[in-house]
């Protein structure tokens, strides 16, 4: 199981150091786009999201929150 990270270049950036791939994102479609890759992949076991691009999609990620189970979608 692999962890993603969906947020800003900067954090994007941090856990790639961290050895944790992610998805760079800073429009509506680029963070939907990655939501929907991730909660597609077979392989992907939990999704974090950074605060800053939950924001933009706030009711998805409301419900997300509450039931996502694989992949766990979590904002940090």
């Amino acid at each position: 199981m692999k962890v993603l990270v969906i947020g800003h270049p900067e954090a994007v950036l941090g856990f790639s150091l961290a050895g944790v791939h992610g998805q760079a994102a800073s429009t509506v479609d680029e963070v939907n786009r990655a939501l929907d890759d991730a909660l597609a992949s077979k392989e992907t076991g939990i999704v974090l999201v950074t605060q800053d691009v939950a924001a933009m999609i706030q009711p998805r990620m409301d419900d997300l929150k509450l039931h996502s189970t694989i992949p766990l979608v979590v904002e940090i």
